[in-house]
């Protein structure tokens, strides 16, 4: 499998966050309506996270 790696432009302070580079083990493909939703609140639990749980370290 090809290694993808995901870099972001932060809307805070770079200094809010505590910021990696991160590889991408899954691709999950979601309705828009629950993206909008990951993205307006992205620290709170979502199923689509919380079911591929195992692949994150």
């Amino acid at each position: 499998m090809n290694n993808y790696f995901m870099s972001g432009k932060l809307m805070h302070k770079a200094s809010d966050h505590n910021t990696k580079r991160c590889e991408v083990e899954k691709w999950i493909f979601l309705p828009h309506s629950d993206f909008e939703r990951l993205k307006a609140n992205p620290y709170q639990e979502h199923e689509a996270i919380t079911a591929a749980r195992d692949l994150m370290y």
